[in-house]
């Protein structure tokens, strides 16, 4: 699942299996994760939302989705702009749109 967890003035943008182990930890120093000094220690972290069917090969379109907001490595400036993107966003699934891509041919080709 991909996640967007906002602490402080930024929000991170990462994929995890476990939620509840992931977390507790985005905002400690050392985890291996780069992020901006300021979001080290802040212990309240608010969920923005978690898109559930998501896969791991699916978090760095999500991340070029949003890289004129990035601040360092998973992180992004949480802006006014960025919180309303992230509400709105439409997720699709690679397998998804491969998936819908191939229908659309197929009624293409039959209307032809």
């Amino acid at each position: 699942m991909i996640y967007f967890a906002q602490a402080g003035d930024y929000v991170k943008i990462g994929y995890t299996t476990r939620m509840d182990d992931r977390i507790p930890r985005i905002t400690r120093r050392g985890d291996g994760a780069d992020k901006p000094e300021a979001v080290i220690g802040i212990d309240v972290i608010d969920i923005l939302r978690v898109i559930q069917e998501a896969r791991v090969r699916d978090e760095m379109q999500v991340h070029a989705l949003f890289a004129e907001w990035r601040a360092e490595g998973e992180w992004f400036r949480a802006t006014p702009e960025l919180l309303a993107a992230v509400k709105d966003l439409t997720f699709e699934t690679e397998a998804k749109r491969l998936r819908r891509e191939r229908r659309e041919r197929a009624a293409t080709k039959a209307a032809a």
